[in-house]
């Protein structure tokens, strides 16, 4: 091989890993986007079952999936009215 096989392998290698990298940046990026979401909505889910049971007055809360309205429904009431509308997903 001279060198200008030398150079086009070295470039074509370069290239599959740059495309390699930016893959796995992708995905990490993904996972990290869906880890701070599900902590967003466990803080969230925390504040309204505290709410609940401080016993704050009238509570609506919407859209909030089956497993989230039932860990609420859940909840012992202090003086609140609870009113939970879930959604459903496919």
């Amino acid at each position: 091989m001279d060198v200008v096989d030398w150079i086009i392998v070295g470039l074509f290698s370069t290239v599959v890993i740059l495309i390699v990298t930016d893959i796995l940046v992708y995905f990490i990026d993904i996972h990290k986007k869906a880890k701070l979401e599900n902590e967003a909505k466990e803080k969230e889910l925390e504040m309204i079952t505290n709410a609940i049971r401080e016993g704050n007055g009238n509570i609506t809360i919407e859209r909030v999936n089956i497993k989230d309205a039932e860990k609420i429904q859940l909840v012992e009431p202090k003086n609140v009215e609870v009113h939970v509308h879930s959604e459903r997903r496919f």
